[in-house]
């Protein structure tokens, strides 16, 4: 299942937070197949183990150029090689073939107070009902300042706000703002959300942000921030960079809202950056969303389709298919299974589903489709024209239109 995430907004990301640190010096996981790399690097090598399902080997490998690492593992007799690569962002690993996705976790010795305080957040929050929850009071100095340089706005979402005069910013995917400053480190992401309450925004930034490439974990609870807000504060790492970060989450009286978010690297932090962010929350205004003519025409055309999209590669596939039912409600199911050709016989098998209700709404001149499951979660695709009748496109990769034989 897609959840939104901002780890699309990566490759911008890193770009601003100042003299990024490519070391692989930490855990590489990748759950769905069973997969872990841990890596120590000792005098430009490095070596660790390669654990695959139940079995664990040693493994060695030495730096190749700035991103990556090309090493091996012995598996009963043969040397089976590998390459680490981190590319825009995010990390895979190249083997016998297959090229795998890993989530990448700082070495233990820089990050055990996030990985620990990670664990016991997740445990804590995952089973909590969706009831309502006494949300204290803000115990962080409010600041009153109101950001009164320029301006953003989408009347088809909503909003309105300002950002500083020595800050700049620009819309980027999603519909989302990224905005930074020309000396001062750090960013400032403007993200869109598509919550229903306060209650199911404070569970999910009450877990925190674990993606791939980010790891921020909350530093104290969750508090209230004006009538229909909250506000925390997180460290971790954006990466493998260690950061300390303030998100306040905004609920507009028309549904959604905006969740905004300042990162910066720890030695370079200051009070400042949280008065900042609260700023231009301050700034803040909701309105009604007009009706759009490019989103409403999008509906038009997938209202009562499903979406199938098809991989094949090196031996394996992935399907997924979208019924978008004309009642409003969707189904959503993916298939992963594979086998390598190698030595180790790398093999997964995997299965994904889930239903719930289904919009699209654009964000400036992008339209989104928005799936929310029966769960609370939801999951946003950026839609575009395929190159063929028939197809269309679901943040970049191909779908086939096809019809539906009852919807359930």
């Amino acid at each position: 299942m897609k959840v939104f995430s901002t780890a699309f907004l990566l490759f911008f990301i890193t770009n601003l937070l100042i003299a990024q640190n490519n070391s692989f010096n930490g855990t590489f996981l990748n759950t769905q197949i069973g997969l872990s790399l841990s890596l120590t690097e000792n005098g430009g090598t490095y070596s660790g183990q390669y654990n695959l399902q139940t079995q664990s080997f040693p493994v060695t490998a030495k730096v190749q150029g700035v991103n990556t690492l090309v090493g091996s593992y012995p598996y009963f007799g043969n040397t089976v090689p590998i390459q680490l690569m981190l590319i825009e962002g995010a990390y895979i690993l190249i083997t016998e073939g297959v090229t795998i996705p890993l989530a990448f976790t700082p070495s233990q010795a820089a990050t055990t107070q996030v990985v620990n305080n990670s664990s016991r957040s997740t445990e804590s929050t995952v089973s909590t009902p969706a009831v309502a929850i006494e949300i204290p009071n803000s115990s962080v100095q409010i600041s009153n300042l109101k950001a009164g340089g320029r301006a953003f706005a989408d009347p088809y979402a909503g909003f309105r706000f300002n950002i500083p005069n020595d800050w700049v910013g620009q819309q980027v995917e999603n519909g989302s703002y990224l905005i930074g400053h020309n000396t001062k480190a750090g960013f400032i992401l403007v993200m869109p959300h598509e919550y229903t309450s306060v209650n199911e925004m404070y569970q999910e930034s009450a877990i925190g942000i674990q993606e791939e490439g980010i790891q921020l974990t909350p530093t104290s609870g969750v508090q209230k921030y004006g009538r229909k807000g909250l506000i925390v504060n997180y460290q971790g790492a954006i990466q493998g960079q260690m950061v300390k970060a303030n998100a306040i989450g905004l609920m507009s009286p028309h549904g959604g809202g905006l969740t905004l978010l300042i990162a910066v690297r720890n030695d370079l932090y200051t009070n400042d950056y949280l008065t900042t962010l609260q700023s231009i929350a301050n700034s803040v205004a909701f309105s009604k969303p007009k009706a759009s003519p490019l989103a409403g025409q999008w509906k038009n055309r997938i209202n009562g389709r499903r979406l199938i999209y098809l991989r094949t590669a090196n031996g394996f596939s992935d399907r997924t298919t979208i019924d978008l039912c004309s009642n409003g409600n969707f189904s959503y199911n993916g298939t992963s299974s594979g086998m390598s050709d190698g030595p180790s016989v790398l093999t997964y098998a995997s299965q994904d589903g889930g239903q719930g209700i289904w919009k699209v709404i654009s964000r400036g001149n992008t339209p989104i489709l928005v799936l929310t499951y029966n769960t609370g979660e939801f999951a946003e695709y950026r839609l575009g024209n395929g190159l063929a009748n028939g197809e269309i496109q679901l943040d970049g990769r191909k779908y086939y239109l096809d019809s539906i034989e009852g919807c359930r």
